[in-house]
């Protein structure tokens, strides 16, 4: 089903825009294996994106941005140190300390027309941006709307203490957040630690709707940090050694595929994955390993089967394993990257089972 057709080295992050293929290496960034920016005094410490647009980061120097279609047209603001949010290719949110670095403050600002639109005291982290409002986590383990045109108070807030506690590893631990997972009919659906999932209206902030334990089945280790995905009215879960499916319209659960019978040395457990045409796209350990991730692989969620898997040990250096983060996808081909700065590119061959 795919090929390995490239590989990469010193790569420390990477971003596909429009299938063009961005890398990091640290000090350089390339475009189609071009160099199109070099860190001038430190290194490349982070590189996002929004459309066309890409960000660079350079450590205590400052940003860099430009637009795919004319890298030559950089833009600088070596005030800013780090980027919070992106609300649009021009209006992003930074973060930045007070003199005497006792508190943090956050800052909107459109990087066109250096107009700063507000600063506060922050208050709230990285979330889910919906039409012009985000919702995200706030201090004291509370989820908050956010108007981000005013965000000095929120518009709502929904306390996770309402939940109390859960054992894990002999230790009581509060809820938290796993991931905004997306808004669905107005409902904002939370993933949250201990394998729950919740419901809030987004309008009103109330609970709508609570899995409490149900998705604490054998076949997926709690507490894991897997990711659930949307599409349509379902969620789609595939994690440690099973696929779940979330209903969206009645909550239900239901355990799709359970692999636990799966002899051992044959059997995957799926760590993070990317939803794209139908397919979960993963990375996994094999034979027992919940740390070393060794295999990536394709799980058709309509054929309700792993369609095909691959263990890329010989392409990658020595004592390198894959990288415990979701590939990336296009319409064909798959980016996995390992664990020491090698990416690997499958192209693809059919979409017939291998």
């Amino acid at each position: 089903m795919y090929q390995l057709i490239n590989k990469k080295r010193n790569v420390s992050e990477y971003l596909l825009i429009n299938n063009n293929l961005i890398i990091s290496t640290g000090n350089n960034l390339l475009l189609e294996n071009e160099i199109v920016f070099s860190a001038k005094e430190t290194y490349i410490s982070n590189i996002k994106k929004c459309n066309q647009t890409v960000y660079i980061l350079e450590y205590k120097v400052g940003l860099t941005y430009f637009n795919i279609e004319n890298p030559n047209n950089k833009k600088t603001k070596d005030f800013i140190k780090g980027i919070s949010l992106i609300i649009n290719e021009n209006d992003i949110i930074y973060g930045f300390y007070s003199n005497d670095y006792t508190t943090q403050y956050r800052c909107r600002i459109n990087l066109e027309t250096n107009e700063k639109k507000w600063t506060i005291e922050s208050y709230f982290g990285n979330g889910k941006i919906a039409d012009n409002f985000l919702y995200a986590s706030c201090l004291n383990n509370k989820i908050c709307k956010i108007d981000l045109n005013h965000p000095e108070k929120p518009l709502w807030q929904f306390d996770l203490s309402q939940f109390g506690t859960f054992s894990y590893g002999g230790d009581e631990l509060p809820y938290k957040v796993v991931h905004f997972v997306g808004i669905w009919k107005n409902n904002l659906l939370v993933q949250l630690t201990n394998n729950r999932l919740i419901a809030i209206d987004t309008n009103t902030g109330k609970l709508v709707n609570d899995t409490q334990n149900r998705l604490n089945i054998p076949a997926v280790y709690k507490n894991t940090l897997v990711k659930m995905h949307l599409q349509g009215d379902m969620l789609h879960w595939l994690a440690t050694f099973a696929y779940i499916q979330i209903h969206l319209n009645n909550f239900q659960v239901e355990l799709k595929k359970d692999f636990t019978s799966t002899p051992e040395n044959q059997r995957l457990e799926f760590s993070h994955n990317t939803l794209y045409d139908d397919k979960l796209y993963f990375v996994a350990g094999s034979q027992g390993s919940s740390i070393f991730k060794t295999h990536t692989g394709v799980f058709d969620i309509l054929k309700n089967e792993v369609v095909w898997s691959n263990n890329p040990k010989e392409q990658l250096q020595k004592g390198e394993i894959l990288k415990n983060e979701a590939p990336k996808v296009t319409d064909n081909k798959l980016y996995v990257p390992g664990n020491k700065g090698t990416l690997l590119i499958f192209e693809k061959t059919t979409d017939e089972q291998v």
